[in-house]
């Protein structure tokens, strides 16, 4: 899932070249894709933890680089009350929830999963048992543990599969190296952090530079997932101490929260809705950003994470008050993407042109008015 700067999108080996159409003087590329007819509204989840589960303490800021584990300061457990203890058993309560482990206390929720295998054709059927019987029983199995609340390990496989250009053997691979990446960077823990904290910066850090909220659903069932990339500013996150390490981190966690929205989404629908739209605002971009040696490394990080890790979770990408300096960049790099990815995108300059390109996929209570709607807005 792409909430990476608007110049770099998810890319992959370039398969092929595709016209762009221009539109205006604003020089927006227009490209169509195919959506799903169901509509939907928001879902609403309740985690519940045991108090038995409750055992350790762990701080929440991760310490380590991308490649390393969450790790914090400070741990301890709680044991049970005795007789003696009544006097601490109100305060032993209200600290349970800060003192529970990231493992215990927001273990996974129980969600419906779509009957994804009996929806498939009879070609991604086999292709599905082809992957099965490539990794085996031991990685798929780990590969379960992987998964969101509603995702279906089927629609997970052709996810990666689509990605490696539908070959068994180097899909395979992929997902071998994902399952190790995934027992060392732990997204399943750090979602449950606050972006701030996973991301080993601070959450206003990110609200003022790099907001990323979830902006409802589409007309059919998508998760609308909106990122404010124009208040980035590299001189105040310089100053803050924050590395490209940092933003990849939050990366990560952008896009498991996508990924969880989509699980939700595919239970409550009864239907495997794998990807987002992602909208990413680029009012007020500085155009200097561009060239700052970060961007590269960012854009390089991003793409790694997105086709190794997030494969195929971007539905649409609609990048909207583009800059010369944003279609430029897309102009001169979309070569590299393939074909599937690019007819994905739409670059719009002005307020009259995305619009009503909003609001053909968005219903209008889905929205702010300030993206054209009727909704409140949402609070980062």
């Amino acid at each position: 899932m792409m909430f990476a700067f608007p110049w770099s999108c998810a890319c992959a080996p370039k398969e092929s070249d595709s016209e762009f159409i221009v539109q205006g003087a604003s020089k927006s590329f227009d490209v169509q894709i195919e959506g799903q007819s169901d509509s939907s509204g928001e879902t609403t989840l309740k985690k519940v933890a045991s108090a038995d589960s409750i055992k350790t303490t762990t701080s929440s800021t991760p310490s380590e680089g991308l490649s390393g584990n969450p790790s914090g300061s400070g741990s301890g457990s709680i044991s049970e009350s005795s007789p003696n203890d009544n006097e601490n058993d109100d305060a032993a309560a209200s600290s349970t929830e800060e003192e529970a482990t990231l493992d215990s206390v927001d273990a996974p929720i129980a969600l419906p999963v779509p009957d994804v295998r009996g929806m498939l054709s009879e070609e991604d059927l086999k292709t599905v048992q082809a992957l099965e019987e490539e990794l085996g029983p031991e990685a798929i199995k780990d590969l379960h543990k992987t998964l969101v609340a509603g995702e279906a390990v089927e629609s997970c496989l052709l996810r990666f599969f689509r990605l490696n250009h539908d070959k068994i053997r180097p899909t395979a691979k992929t997902i071998r190296a994902h399952l190790t990446w995934w027992d060392t960077m732990r997204p399943d823990l750090l979602i449950k952090m606050t972006p701030g904290e996973a991301s080993g910066m601070t959450d206003e850090l990110v609200n003022n530079y790099m907001p990323t909220w979830h902006q409802g659903y589409s007309k059919d069932g998508h998760p609308v997932m909106f990122t404010h990339y124009g208040k980035f500013r590299t001189k105040p996150l310089h100053d803050a101490g924050v590395t490209a390490d940092h933003i990849l981190k939050l990366q990560v966690w952008n896009s498991e929260r996508a990924a969880r929205l989509c699980g939700e989404q595919s239970s409550k629908l009864n239907k495997d809705l794998w990807n987002s739209i992602v909208v990413i605002d680029t009012a007020g971009l500085d155009p200097q950003v561009a060239f700052h040696k970060i961007s590269l490394e960012l854009a390089r990080g991003f793409t790694k994470i997105d086709q190794e890790h997030y494969p195929d979770r971007m539905h649409r990408l609609i990048v909207i008050n583009a800059p010369s300096t944003v279609q430029y960049f897309y102009r001169m790099s979309a070569w590299i993407f393939p074909e599937r990815e690019r007819r994905r995108v739409q670059i719009l300059a002005d307020r009259e042109q995305w619009k009503p390109v909003l609001l053909q996929l968005i219903d209008e209570d889905q929205l702010p008015e300030c993206y054209g709607g009727t909704a409140e807005p949402v609070q980062n």
